[in-house]
Parts: C-alpha cells; structure tokens; sequence
C-alpha cells in the first residue's frame, strides 16, 4: 500500500464530513464512518460485470490490492466503480440528474452488453456498434463513446481508429 504524506491524511480527514454530508449511499454494508447516507446525491457501487472475478484475480496475481471500496480515504489499487444516481431501492437504480435536464425518451440502454468495436460507414463515420456476442446495433443519428480513459481508446483501435503504426502491431487494418 502506498503510503499517504501527513498533509494527505489531514486533507482526506478535513474533506470526509463534506462527502459524507453530500451522499446518500444505497450500499446497505457501507461503513457509516466514511459514507453519509441522507445527502442529496445518490451512489451506488459494486456493479457485477463479466470480467469481475477475472480482474480482480489477475490484480492479486500481480501482486497489486483490491479496495472494494475506494472512498476510504486509499483509492490505489483495483476498486468498484462508484456510480451517482438516484437509486430507488437498493436492487434499482434511475439517471439522477440526466432525466431531469434532458429528455431521454428516445434513449434505449442495453445492460451487459460490452462494446467490441464500432461499425463505420462507407464516408468513414460511425453507425453503430458491434458489442462482444456478435450482434449489430446501428445507430439513426449517432454513436458516442463513453468507456472511459482506457476502453475508449481500446474500442476505438479495436475499430481501426487511430495510430497506424500501433494499429499495425496488432494486424487491425486502419479505417481512419
């Protein structure tokens, strides 16, 4: 584990009543210590996806740690995604602040369906997504890509966008 300065301890500590004061934690085990529980945004966390068990595994195997719970004032290491929204019940949750700004009517989102790459038209713009399991979603208007720093990135050149020297290094055959 890394070890925190003075001044990093001191900040967590002074900072800790203001995230406590601020959330509202829908994980029943949480630790009331370093979570609040009538603030006015809504966290959920330790969502199951496929490769779970595997990376946590691999990160042990690596000799790194697994911290099921970030906001304990140590973040390193392997940690569940904490997620803000306004959940109903423990087993549920709704966009918080999302469907409250936009309409999102039109919006359809499809659970455990991890993106492999991105489907391109002949002009070389983006018209839907191929996620792992093979089917094909195309899209009417657009695709936005959200996957974070790393697997954007990764679906992008999985997609033949980016590099071509490193695109090269894995036979993918450049689109853009």
């Amino acid at each position: 584990m890394v070890e925190k300065t003075r001044h990093e301890r001191l900040l967590f500590e002074h900072l800790l009543p203001y995230f406590k004061r601020l959330e509202t934690c829908w994980d029943k085990d949480a630790d009331p210590e370093y979570h609040g529980f009538d603030g006015l945004v809504h966290m959920v966390g330790g969502r199951q996806y496929p490769p779970r068990d595997s990376l946590n595994t691999s990160t042990i195997a690596l000799g790194h740690r697994c911290s099921p719970d970030g906001m304990k004032g140590d973040p390193t290491g392997l940690t569940d995604l904490r997620q803000c929204f306004r959940a109903t019940s423990e087993n549920s949750a709704e966009r918080q602040h999302s469907s409250s700004v936009f309409d999102l009517s039109k919006i359809h989102v499809i659970c455990d369906a991890l993106a492999a790459r991105i489907l391109m038209d002949a002009s070389k713009r983006a018209s839907g997504v191929v996620p792992i399991g093979g089917w094909r979603f195309h899209a009417k208007a657009e695709v936005v890509t959200s996957c974070g720093t790393q697997q954007t990135p990764q679906i992008l050149m999985f997609s033949g966008i980016g590099p071509q020297g490193e695109l090269a290094k894995h036979n993918i055959p450049p689109a853009v």
